[in-house]
């Protein structure tokens, strides 16, 4: 989970701290403000996509923190030749990683390309999807063949370039299947961690039961209690869903 992003100088017109929260961050701004570009930098930090990012944009500083301890520095330098330097570094406490290179900016490409990280992210760019019918064939028989794979492919390759493990995605596309994979996925992560919850609270009432010898009151409130926080930690996981559920109209 990240707790906070700073930058300094990006692309000579921003500098920022910015604080996130756990469930939901909006950024906000004009047209052309960068928006997009501090997004783009914050996911390829995230997603380990360090070669990628001089190609795109330049600044002075840069730096991912993570509510778990670890994080992401990235500085550039001028040594005592005038020579740009960059300074990396990564620190995860989580899956115990610790990377720190020291590489001329002139060579900025052979930063790392991926790093290993238990946390996993999906980036959807700003553009919007692009519709089926941009063939190139003149052919109207190829073109209304070939021009809806083609075009999936060329995003499927853009996905898989950008995509540095299966925790970090980029999504090139988006289809209803897409989302019905995605939240089926997330929703089958959430029925197991409930089952192991009500498991758990199961196993303890049986327990209280077993035990309660003559204390039938105080065994009752202790059994409340018990029902009572595994309500709330089922609230807590369900979250997402109860939020999209009061936001759509069905």
């Amino acid at each position: 989970m990240i707790q906070s992003f700073e930058v300094k100088n990006l692309n000579n017109k921003i500098s920022g701290y910015y604080e996130f929260n756990e469930d939901l961050n909006i950024l906000t701004g004009k047209n052309g403000c960068g928006k997009t570009t501090l997004l783009k930098l914050l996911w390829f930090m995230v997603s380990g996509n360090f070669d990628k990012i001089f190609e795109e944009m330049y600044f002075e500083y840069a730096e991912i923190k993570y509510k778990e301890g670890g994080k992401i520095t990235i500085v550039l330098k001028e040594n005592e030749k005038q020579e740009k330097i960059i300074h990396f570094s990564v620190i995860s406490e989580r899956s115990e990683l610790e990377i720190k290179e020291e590489i001329p900016f002139s060579q900025f490409e052979n930063l790392p390309n991926s790093y290993n990280t238990r946390e996993g992210s999906l980036f959807f760019p700003t553009f919007r999807r692009i519709e089926g019918g941009f063939g190139v064939d003149s052919n109207t028989q190829n073109r209304r063949r070939f021009r809806r794979n083609q075009l999936r492919e060329a995003l499927d390759t853009i996905s898989d370039n950008l995509s540095t493990s299966s925790n970090h995605k980029f999504i090139a596309s988006l289809s209803t299947e897409d989302i019905d994979y995605l939240l089926s996925n997330k929703y089958a992560d959430i029925s197991e961690k409930i089952r192991k919850l009500e498991a758990n609270q199961s196993r303890n009432i049986l327990n209280i039961v077993a035990n309660s010898d003559t204390k039938e009151k105080e065994s009752l409130e202790r059994i409340r209690k018990i029902v009572k926080e595994n309500d709330g930690e089922k609230f807590k996981i369900l979250r997402p869903f109860l939020v999209l559920s009061n936001l759509i109209d069905f």
